[in-house]
């Protein structure tokens, strides 16, 4: 890759580790990540995020067409000394802030050249109208996303619509457990792999629950949410300062304040997952005492209690939009993109075979 036939034409986005441009390269559109690394990054090792992230390039490169284009392809890439970019970060995370400035005090940057998948995320997508079926398209396609990761063992771990591209497509469909399903015009790609893991051990409920975190962050609309609090000048739930505690604090509200409430969802989805009931009672007796995140880990089935507790969370989103938004600290209620009967039914799936079957009746 000869750096200087590079032609940057504008820059595209930028996340906590790289920036990403929009380049002319020998007459053709692509896609340029650059991203400090550390001098020992420069060895390849599977540890550093960096190579997980090229490793997951040489895999896609090895997958048929119809699965490729659902993510981008890498045609190169350079370490390169004595760098001058600059990360221009979209917000602090305290957590990781010393790992950060480790990365601006270096001079080493990695150069990336990827496919270009268009300038429209799922996120700006999701503003729109949208049709039923191109609704129902759109939820298969991540369906697809994640079955193809979990094909390979591979966690992308940040799959939310700011990291989906959506681009026309004259493709006319696209095959997800034996069903042809319809692009209805849209082909959407995964994007950004920088926190890509591969992991022998991911069992299909891992798979289950990062499917369903991401299909209900599109269900629910948070990039509308999101939105209405720019508009309003206002923080995020999750930017303000309780944010550490931010999970407990709606839990510790929900379960004494709206204890029958939430003792009516949890009922239903415990006929899903009876082996949670034990989990739900010290849920109730111990919320004062230590974390949710602190449960998960002390309990089997951990994938399975966050997807009992999405569940319930959204069950009671759907039907008290108004309490669920003075609870939550968001800036509005939500506003699914599906009709309520829409949603019960997709909250009633136990696995990704569920959804699929549903979808695919519905589009």
């Amino acid at each position: 890759m000869d750096l200087s036939k590079i032609k940057i034409i504008k820059k595209l986005g930028a996340g906590m580790l790289g920036t990403v441009y929009l380049i002319e390269y020998e007459n053709e559109r692509y896609a340029l990540k650059i991203q400090k690394i550390l001098e020992e990054e420069k060895t390849q090792n599977p540890k550093f995020l960096i190579w997980r992230e090229l490793l997951f390039y040489k895999d896609v490169n090895k997958m048929p067409y119809e699965s490729q284009k659902f993510f981008c392809k890498l045609y190169g890439y350079k370490i390169v000394e004595d760098c001058k970019h600059k990360q221009i970060r979209p917000k602090v995370i305290p957590q990781i802030i010393s790992f950060l400035d480790k990365m601006n005090k270096s001079n080493i940057c990695i150069i990336l050249l990827i496919d270009y998948k268009g300038s429209t995320t799922l996120y700006d997508y999701l503003q729109k109208n949208l049709s039923i079926k191109r609704i129902y398209s759109i939820l298969l396609q991540v369906c697809k996303i994640i079955l193809l990761l979990s094909d390979i063992k591979y966690s992308h771990n940040d799959l939310h619509p700011g990291n989906i591209m959506i681009h026309p497509t004259k493709d006319k469909t696209f095959d997800i457990m034996g069903h042809q399903a319809p692009h209805n015009g849209l082909q959407l790609v995964a994007i950004d792999y920088g926190s890509m893991t591969n992991e022998k051990y991911y069992e299909d409920t891992y798979y289950f629950l990062q499917l369903t975190e991401s299909l209900f962050y599109i269900l629910q609309n948070k990039p509308k949410l999101e939105k209405n609090c720019r508009m309003q000048k206002k923080k995020y739930p999750y930017e303000k300062k309780y944010h550490r505690n931010y999970e407990d604090n709606i839990w510790n509200i929900l379960l004494s304040k709206h204890e029958k409430i939430i003792d009516d969802y949890a009922k239903k989805y415990l006929q899903l997952y009876p082996y949670l009931d034990n989990f739900y009672y010290l849920l109730k007796k111990k919320i004062y005492n230590f974390s949710i995140s602190d449960i998960r880990k002390d309990f089997n089935y951990k994938n399975d209690i966050k997807v009992f507790l999405v569940k319930i969370m959204n069950h009671f989103a759907l039907e008290h939009p108004e309490l669920y938004m003075r609870i939550t600290g968001w800036c509005s209620p939500p506003e699914y993109i599906l009709p309520k009967k829409d949603v019960l039914e997709i909250l009633a799936c136990k696995s990704i075979a569920d959804y699929v079957k549903f979808f695919m009746k519905k589009i």
